[in-house]
């Protein structure tokens, strides 16, 4: 495997390492698209307990997963959109409005957790 981040002068050869569980990337740290579609599709199923946090970032082409463990703790990722080249397009286009939603998701729960600390400031 080559990333895809790798400019066209760097070399070496790359691979999917385990870390904490998860595949990443050994060069730019990047969840494998799989994962990333998998996650999302968790974040996008919970309702009350978030499990699965998708965020956004300033640079349109990467992403950070937050995962609550069940142990305890929770485990931050990141995505770098250049990987989704592992997807076919009809993946590629499923994925676009859910990853979407996953983020207005995100920042809804950043909203309402922003509400209950102000609330429990007044008190």
């Amino acid at each position: 495997m080559r990333c895809p981040r790798r400019t066209k002068d760097s070399h070496g050869r790359d691979a999917w390492v385990e870390k904490n569980g998860r595949h990443v990337c050994s060069y730019c740290g990047s969840l494998d698209s799989e994962t990333f579609v998998y996650l999302v599709s968790r974040a996008l199923e919970q309702e009350e307990e978030a499990a699965v946090l998708i965020e956004d970032t300033d640079k349109s082409y990467k992403f950070y997963v937050n995962e609550f463990l069940l142990e305890g703790g929770t485990a931050r990722w990141k995505f770098y959109t250049q990987h989704l080249q592992d997807l076919d397009e009809e993946e590629r286009d499923d994925l676009g409005g859910d990853l979407l939603t996953a983020v207005t998701k995100f920042w809804e729960w950043m909203r309402q957790e922003s509400e209950e600390n102000e609330d429990s400031d007044d008190e």
